[in-house]
């Protein structure tokens, strides 16, 4: 997920919106914007999945006054 806010960043430094540079980079690309919705889909998804694995991991034990 790093590369994710890589790109966060970098999007953001620049003003672009985040779908619209994806799909003109696509496009660019030629690939289709049926592909490139399935791909962001599940790029989106695994997202997800890893802010739920932290959400949800168990938190570090405390550590006990000596």
């Amino acid at each position: 997920m790093r590369v994710s806010r890589q790109i966060g960043a970098f999007k953001r430094d620049r003003n672009l919106a985040v779908l619209q540079e994806a799909l003109a980079q696509g496009e660019h690309l030629r690939l289709s914007r049926a592909f490139l919705g399935v791909l962001l889909k599940a790029i989106h998804q695994e997202s997800i999945n890893h802010q739920i694995k932290v959400l949800y991991q168990e938190a570090p034990p405390s550590r006990a006054a000596p």
